[in-house]
């Protein structure tokens, strides 16, 4: 087979793969009916509509085989980043547009290509932006407590993404921020646990919080991390206000 016939095959692949997308995503977004219920994936997206979670699951396979692209493209992440959309899950969907944004800057698309992404990603920031964030209490405290029996167990990967998923299901929740900051701290992923900790600090400080308490339910659940690890947070959260820097271990508490 030559090089010109496996580029043209491979690129009716991919205008299929894109067709699909659409398809896809017009169905979400019209309330069509799924083929069937996805397994596998995130916890905030079993909890959507069948055809969100047939979707998903589409979309997870494409992007699959987008990543062993030399050149990958942007379109698959921009369709994931419409289901985040539709589930409410603001943190991730702005993640997929950065990532296909970047993609499109380094494959040097063509100006109308481009105009026709920003388009689409206004029309969908404006959507995420009247979009309010799941709430899902209960499944949110299972996946956390499975984050801390991982944590504890020294699963590091497995109680990341348990507390993502703690996080996607109910963001308004310091704990869950905090702890995912330390299993992002032991894989190594610096940035990203300073991104959590500032945004539990950011939640303790919100109008009609109950910083104290909050305070002292984190002493309690935190008393088995101890060494550098708590050393980094204690440091890490007295950069904040002086509301959250009393959450260092030790510090007396007022009511």
């Amino acid at each position: 087979m030559t090089v010109t016939s496996r580029a043209y095959k491979h690129q009716k692949r991919q205008n299929y793969q894109y067709g699909m997308i659409f398809i896809l995503i017009t169905g979400v977004l019209l309330g069509a009916p799924a083929r069937g219920t996805c397994e596998g994936v995130p916890a905030l997206i079993q909890l959507q509509s069948r055809a969100v979670q047939s979707a998903w699951a589409e979309i997870d396979n494409i992007l699959r085989e987008n990543r062993k692209l030399e050149r990958q493209t942007a379109e698959p992440y921009l369709a994931r980043a419409e289901l985040w959309v539709v589930a409410g899950s603001h943190e991730d969907a702005l993640r997929d547009y950065l990532t296909a944004t970047d993609l499109l800057t380094k494959n040097q698309s063509n100006p109308a290509e481009q105009a026709g992404h920003l388009t689409r990603l206004r029309t969908a920031l404006d959507q995420l932006l009247q979009q309010p964030r799941p709430h899902f209490p209960n499944a949110a405290r299972d996946e956390f407590h499975s984050g801390t029996n991982a944590f504890q167990a020294n699963r590091m990967a497995d109680a990341a993404w348990s507390f993502e998923e703690a996080c996607r299901l109910d963001s308004s929740v310091a704990m869950y921020h905090i702890y995912r900051a330390l299993a992002y701290k032991r894989l190594g992923r610096d940035q990203d646990a300073e991104r959590e900790v500032a945004t539990a600090a950011s939640l303790m400080r919100t109008p009609g919080s109950n910083v104290n308490g909050e305070l002292r339910d984190l002493n309690s659940r935190l008393e088995f991390v101890q060494g550098p690890l708590r050393n980094w947070l204690n440091e890490t959260l007295a950069q904040r206000p002086p509301a959250t820097a009393r959450a260092r271990s030790g510090t007396p508490i007022s009511k």
